[in-house]
């Protein structure tokens, strides 16, 4: 199973590298990684494209203003160039994941129902990485049109932002994805419910 990260930078010197270096260490390794810089002014131009001139599994780009429509449209570049691509990973540039995220991830999308999975999160001091807080279900769950409205009050956080998923490519081709320049904070929840909207099973 093939899989894209995407992460869209914008002023992110202090923690890019972090970022990037948490793709690199994945212990699943059939990956590709966008990695896209958001006009910014700062120093995270050149770390991106320092560690693509090192490692060919990274395409990086580079926007020349800030937009926040960026996200949707690298979605979309990804999903009309990596046609062999079976999952995504979107990363913001402030985060970063366990070497294990994507391979237990996906262990999880052998399931031929399953079109997303959602791991949990770690909060960390942004400076120290002392532990802040965990997000953690108690057990792992299976979500359907059928159970949806029963779970949604215990897993709804999991649906505020596009990272920490796989999401299957094949169901993101279904329906057009795009960005609402009326909206300018929740953008990345409305696409994570636009896409399950069309999923059978998270």
């Amino acid at each position: 199973m093939k899989c894209v990260f995407l992460t869209v930078a914008y002023n992110a010197e202090k923690t890019i590298a972090r970022a990037m270096n948490s793709v690199l260490n994945q212990t699943y390794k059939d990956w590709i990684y966008y990695v896209v810089d958001n006009g910014s002014t700062d120093a995270t131009n050149d770390i991106i494209q320092r560690y693509a001139r090192k490692n060919p599994k990274i395409k990086a780009y580079h926007v020349d203003v800030n937009d926040i429509s960026t996200y949707v449209k690298f979605v979309k570049k990804i999903l009309d160039q990596q046609l062999e691509a079976e999952g995504m990973c979107m990363l913001d540039a402030d985060d970063a994941y366990v070497p294990d995220f994507l391979e237990n991830a996906v262990k999880v999308m052998k399931d031929p129902d399953v079109d997303m999975v959602i791991l949990g999160t770690k909060m960390l001091d942004a400076v120290s990485l002392e532990p802040k807080g965990v997000n953690v279900l108690s057990k792992s769950l299976k979500i359907d049109k059928e159970n949806m409205g029963d779970l949604l009050p215990q897993i709804h956080w999991y649906f505020r932002q596009v990272w920490g998923k796989v999401w299957k490519v094949s169901v993101m081709r279904k329906y057009d994805i795009s960005y609402d320049n009326r909206v300018w904070y929740g953008a990345d929840t409305i696409l994570v419910y636009q896409f399950l909207s069309y999923a059978n099973a998270i």
